[in-house]
């Protein structure tokens, strides 16, 4: 019996500590990026807990009296820390990306599981304390669970869910033993276990099933829940994904690793003039917007008007489409929801005098043509634009990467492109010069680049010389595409740090980068984002662009591509679209053809997909899919509900005919061999009559004769026992049930001897 309650006893501590333990890991993992201090605490924990797993029972604990100092010391000195934290973070902010909440939820995670150990410590601990400890981990837990943003965080939260529901299991059955102290002034009442370690109504199997029905129930529950259209309130690390549009594409500022978004963004469908399905190059760009201004590592979109530009497109009414040449394509796009922004095939494509190739598809097959910048730009002042598909007559350009040819208006640009040439960052510009020179040395560039009054190139090389700069950042600065992104000095630029430091980034910081290093030599230049590349649909013609394709390039302007087509006017301008981010690295795009690598990689797209990011397509989508399921499943799901109705038509059968009237005639009854002696001295069980009842008479007739006296409490004894487990959940012990049998084994032997204590009967 003492080897079963070790038993219990040992699982119950190494339950109990392995949950302390993981709620201890999963508040480091999950704050060691926002809060390194959070982990060192979390560490030295662990290792508390550790030591005190081996050394309690073995070692003088402290009294409660003590104990509640020491908490009070370690509450107070947590305290004073966290203060101190949010005075350094009042006058020295280190977390760009985290409120004051965020900071607050982040502090309160280490001073929850610094009193873990202290109430370990106590000594004569009772049920109330491990109630506490319980709690102290769950709030640890649910801290950390705000804030938890990957895979393996999910991971470790199960880890801890799977030993909490195990402890509280066992720290039931450890108290049922009497191995817990009850609360103060309450007695204990402990219950013996058999030998085999078990209890019959304990209900393991039971509560495995109702835990695996819930699960079944709930996840069908979770999926089809419409989820909330207010934005998720995050906390802690910051989830930088690849997404248009998104924060971290604008501020180069934020850090951390770069995860894959694969929500779809719009959808496209490419056609031919006569309707018939056409092909899209598979890298093309998806223009979005541009951003003109940046200060201090971050993108804003400006204010300052472009130069007004000749020729211009065609205003009159009614509307026709234009005709952009033989290649021409028509493009229909389809934005999914929340897409606040609208996207167009790059470069755009127009002709002079030619209608303007955008517009907006209302309904009852109206049509609102966008309007034409003179910069240009084309845009709608259509309300709700992003609900209506919209159509772009589209034609590849020739070379690719150029706009279509136009003069510009002012005489003197100048003033309107200064912004477009603003550089803040001296020493990038030091390393544009120096590569200048360099090339000019070389015979890449010719020896008049620079012009020695301007101390700038000239405008009739500003093509080569971007083409140049794109080349040397794509493929001979030593620069790499990287998704961890990171800040080698935060007391610099972030594109020095770029540049000349940790030389590894994403395409906003390949992008900024150029755009700097054109400005420098006065080339105006601005940032583009959008998107890069498609995604073919199994229709033809159809192609998806998600938020993993977002890309940022740069535009830079040539004033004088080439000279003006006739006498007396201005020369050519054009656009100049320039992508200097290298291929990804082999190593962060290698295929994984190991199944549990694939595998790996599809658990974390689910639960990107269906728990972090859970939009209202992916809902109608898990819908569709759980439609498809139950049709299919309809005739088992039948065939199963059968089979359960027919076995609990056979489990009610069987227990009508295994209840009946106790009586003698039931071998297997708990209570047949007392019920057998009660018979032979003529006290038997009468029809409507509780066992109970039948105890009291047997054991009064014992209690008349000087030699049943000693054997009177036997029936009293014995019913209690059956009902204690029949209808009290309690489990007896065999040796309890073997004690009584040889008392009822004595009584009987007595009835022998001496005839006369049987009854009348």
């Amino acid at each position: 019996m003492s080897m079963v309650r070790h038993r219990w006893e040992r699982a119950f501590r190494l339950s109990f500590y392995g949950m302390l333990a993981s709620a201890c890991i999963v508040l480091g993992y999950t704050e060691h990026v926002l809060l390194p201090e959070s982990a060192v605490v979390a560490a030295l924990v662990l290792v508390a807990l550790i030591w005190l797993y081996f050394k309690e029972g073995r070692w003088a604990v402290l009294s409660i009296p003590a104990a509640n100092t020491v908490g009070l010391g370690v509450g107070i000195v947590a305290l004073g820390w966290m203060g101190w934290r949010l005075g350094q973070e009042w006058l020295r902010p280190r977390w760009v990306y985290m409120d004051w909440v965020s900071l607050l939820v982040a502090l309160l995670g280490p001073l929850a599981v610094v009193l873990m150990p202290v109430k370990l410590l106590r000594s004569h601990k009772h049920i109330g304390d491990y109630w506490w400890l319980h709690l102290l981990a769950l709030g640890t837990v649910v801290l950390a669970a705000a804030m938890v943003d990957d895979l393996i965080g999910i991971v470790l939260i199960g880890i801890y869910a799977t030993l909490a529901v195990i402890n509280l299991r066992l720290l039931h059955m450890v108290r049922l033993a009497g191995l817990i102290a009850p609360l103060p002034q309450q007695p204990a009442v402990p219950v013996q276990m058999n030998n085999s370690g078990t209890c019959q109504g304990l209900g393991w199997a039971r509560g495995g099933f109702c835990l695996l029905l819930a699960g079944l129930l709930a996840v069908p529950v979770y999926l089809v829940t419409p989820p909330s259209p207010l934005p998720p309130v995050r906390f802690g690390r910051p989830r930088i994904e690849v997404g248009y549009a998104a924060d971290q594409m604008l501020n180069l500022t934020v850090t951390g690793r770069l995860e894959t978004n694969r929500t779809p963004l719009f959808e496209v469908l490419a056609v031919h003039p006569d309707g018939s399905p056409a092909t899209l190059p598979l890298d093309l760009r998806w223009r979005g917007r541009e951003l003109r201004q940046y200060d201090k590592g971050q993108w804003s979109g400006g204010t300052t008007r472009l130069p007004t530009i000749l020729p211009a497109t065609d205003h009159r009414s009614p509307w026709q489409p234009p005709q952009l040449g033989p290649q021409q394509l028509v493009l229909t796009f389809h934005l999914r929801p929340n897409t606040r922004s609208l996207f167009l095939a790059d470069p755009v494509a127009w002709r002079p005098q030619q209608p303007v190739p955008v517009v907006s598809l209302l309904p009852f097959q109206r049509v609102q043509p966008w309007h034409w910048l003179g910069d240009g730009t084309f845009f709608t002042d259509l309300e709700n634009a992003e609900v209506y598909p919209y159509r772009q007559y589209w034609h590849p350009a020739e070379p690719p990467d150029l706009s279509p040819p136009f003069v510009i208006v002012e005489p003197d640009p100048g003033p309107l492109l200064r912004f477009l040439t603003v550089n803040p960052l001296p020493r990038v510009k030091d390393l544009a010069d120096q590569l200048v020179q360099r090339w000019i040395r070389i015979g890449r560039l010719p020896p008049d680049t620079v012009d020695p009054a301007l101390q700038r190139p000239r405008r009739s090389y500003h093509e080569r010389l971007a083409r140049l700069l794109c080349d040397y950042l794509r493929q001979e600065a030593g620069l790499r595409y990287s998704t961890e992104l990171r800040l080698t000095r935060t007391d610099i630029d972030p594109v020095e740090d770029f540049l000349f430091h940790s030389q590894a980034g994403h395409c906003e910081r390949f992008a900024t980068a150029l755009a700097l290093l054109l400005r420098s030599q006065g080339i105006p230049t601005q940032l583009v984002l959008g998107c890069k590349g498609c995604e073919p649909l199994a229709t033809p013609g159809h192609y998806l662009v998600r938020h993993e394709h977002a890309h940022a390039w740069v535009e830079c302007l040539i004033e004088q591509y080439q000279p003006a087509a006739q006498a007396g006017l201005r020369p050519i301008s054009r656009w100049l679209s320039l992508d200097p981010t290298p291929d990804a690295d082999p190593a962060e795009t290698a295929p994984t053809n190991a199944w549990w690598q694939r595998t790996g990689k599809d658990v974390q797209q689910w639960v990107h997909d269906y728990v972090l990011t859970y939009t209202p397509e992916q809902r109608q989508q898990s819908l569709a899919a759980l439609g498809r399921i139950v049709r299919g499943m309809l005739p088992w799901l039948a065939v199963a509900v059968l089979l359960i109705g027919l076995m609990a038509l056979l489990r009610r059968y069987n227990q009508t005919r295994v209840v009946r009237p106790l009586s003698p005639a039931s071998p297997g009854h708990r209570c047949y061999e007392l019920l057998a002696t009660g018979q032979t001295m003529g006290i038997v069980l009468t029809p409507g009559e509780t066992l109970a009842a039948w105890a009291q008479r047997l054991a009064t007739h014992l209690e008349g004769s000087p030699l049943g006296q000693p054997y009177a409490d036997v029936p009293r004894l014995w019913i209690d026992s059956y009902y204690a487990e029949r209808f009290g959940g309690h489990c007896l012990s065999d040796q309890h049930w073997n004690d009584l049998r040889h008392r009822l084994q004595q009584l009987q032997n007595l009835l022998r001897r001496y005839p006369d204590l049987r009854g009348p009967g």
